[in-house]
């Protein structure tokens, strides 16, 4: 019982439950808040990331409605249409269909549709990164403007 409990709460679980088609988007988008939940729970801000394209969910019949239906639930989770989002720790939405769009032709995608290739990864990594680097940045200000005056190193004054 409790290694099942372990594989449904595991990244993987979110896998599962984005590919599964008698899943309802609520239930995805539950399930992806919950993983970020996580990371606020520890003081740990976080990024949302759309799901990204594939070639199922261009072909896959009523799976293309929810992936554009899911992904338009997060958008608007970080965007503060919850209004709770950002006090959360939700820092922002990346499409990442604009950092790795699918194409069957291309080589930054394996053969199956689904998933990046190794090219592929190091593609979307380097273009994540570079989204990534003015809010790491800014992160990195405001640490160190909340660190200032602190003599020891600990954060104490």
């Amino acid at each position: 019982m409790a290694s099942t409990r372990r594989r449904a709460s595991s990244p993987m679980g979110i896998t599962r439950i984005v590919a599964d088609s008698d899943s309802e988007s609520e239930h995805v988008v539950d399930h992806i808040q919950r993983l970020h939940e996580v990371c606020h729970s520890a003081g740990v801000p976080s990024v949302i990331l759309s799901v990204p394209p594939s070639l199922f969910a261009k072909e896959a019949s009523g799976y293309g409605d929810k992936y554009d239906e899911v992904n338009f639930m997060l958008q608007e989770w970080a965007r503060g249409a919850d209004a709770t989002a950002e006090s959360q720790g939700v820092l922002g939405y990346i499409n990442t269909e604009a950092l790795l769009p699918y194409s069957e032709d291309s080589l930054l995608w394996d053969r199956d549709g689904l998933h990046f290739s190794r090219a592929g990864s190091l593609h979307f990594g380097a273009q994540l990164a570079e989204r990534l680097r003015p809010l790491l940045r800014s992160l990195a200000g405001e640490a160190g403007e909340q660190l200032e005056g602190d003599e020891d190193g600990l954060g104490r004054s």
